[in-house]
């Protein structure tokens, strides 16, 4: 091979690489808006799961009172 060859390989190499930082660059933003989504989905997971929880025990507690006025009742 001679230097011309030589050369032109390496600007060719030299393109690619920048392709391929482009490329990571990119990929780095869109993981980062895939992280920011994912938070915010968890986020309202949890709420909801508080939210279920505290209307279970709101549940349990006026089964437990409507059990005693049938009780008292009968």
């Amino acid at each position: 091979m001679n230097e011309t060859k030589i050369y032109e390989k390496l600007l060719e190499h030299d393109e690619d690489l920048k392709v391929l930082k482009q490329d990571v660059q990119e990929l780095k933003v869109s993981m980062h808006g895939l992280q920011d989504n994912t938070d915010k989905i968890l986020h309202i997971v949890e709420r909801l799961d508080q939210e279920r929880a505290a209307t279970n025990y709101h549940l349990d507690e006026s089964d437990t009172r409507v059990s005693k006025l049938e009780a008292a009742r009968g």
